[in-house]
């Protein structure tokens, strides 16, 4: 089963289209790929209630991009989502010995879907986009659901937040419920030629902070994680390995077909409406 959208011709080849059908093609690899192009069986995948969000580092260590002020205080994070199993779950692998995987992680990044992006037809974009130079002034993200070998803290992690009462018990209502906010319909802005990586984070920090509203305001996660502590607090920062953080203001991101939810509590934590990025 996929959370794929059904389109008319006429849609084909927008952005509508890549976000809900093209640019979400079927999992080549077994551990990481589109969220709407999970396979059933992973969608079937029970969850333990928790949702935990990590602040990861970016650096040439750990695949990421590289941080302009790596060896020092880093300038971003990658806000991510990890989802912890009910329990674990036997992988087969090609040629190779099966594998447990403990959890999912959600994380929206800029798309690797180079195929499904070549064929969006540039005179059939949606405004404003139809006057905007893709690769430019724009490039789409992908909501992608990778498994993971453990169900706590990554290697990479530098800052940790466990939230319980995640009402969802599977992986796939899980994902259903973002895709139906549609908040994987997001796209960075001015990524070739003004979004500098500290952007680049604030439009990542954006879309876990208003998933997880959304989470919040449908009465599907607690408020406070299990230290006392709230997102809130938090998404303001950029944490480095020790775990100290440096306040950053949220840029607003943008989404093709989605209205943020500032509450007035957080509004001062978001960067002013013209230069949102």
């Amino acid at each position: 089963m996929s959370t794929a959208v059904s389109m008319t011709e006429s849609d084909a080849h927008t952005l509508a289209d890549f976000f809900n059908n093209s640019g979400c093609p079927p999992r080549v690899e077994k551990f990481a790929g589109p969220a709407l192009s999970l396979p059933q069986e992973y969608r079937e995948i029970g969850l333990n209630g928790k949702l935990c969000v990590e602040y990861l580092q970016l650096d040439s260590t750990n695949g990421g991009a590289p941080d302009a002020n790596e060896g020092g205080p880093p300038n971003k994070n990658h806000v991510v989502f990890l989802v912890p199993f009910k329990k674990s779950l036997e992988v087969e692998r090609d040629n190779e010995k099966p594998v447990e995987i403990f959890s999912a992680r959600r994380s929206m990044d800029l798309t690797h879907e180079d195929g499904a992006m070549k064929a969006i037809d540039k005179n059939r974009l949606e405004n404003p986009y139809d006057g905007m130079a893709m690769g430019s002034d724009y490039y789409p993200g992908t909501l992608y659901i990778e498994l993971l070998r453990y169900d706590g803290r990554s290697l990479a992690c530098n800052k940790f937040l466990t939230f319980t009462n995640l009402k969802f018990t599977t992986l796939g209502a899980f994902v259903d419920f973002l895709v139906g906010e549609k908040l994987h319909q997001m796209l960075f802005l001015g990524y070739a030629l003004t979004l500098s990586f500290t952007s680049l984070f604030f439009c990542l920090a954006c879309n876990s902070m208003q998933s997880f509203i959304q989470l919040h305001s449908a009465g599907a996660v607690a408020g406070t994680d299990t230290n006392g502590e709230t997102l809130e607090a938090n998404i303001t920062n950029v944490y480095d390995r020790n775990g100290d953080g440096k306040h950053k203001l949220i840029g607003r991101g943008k989404f093709l077909d989605y209205t943020h939810i500032i509450p007035v509590d957080i509004k001062g934590a978001y960067e002013p409406e013209s230069s949102s990025a």
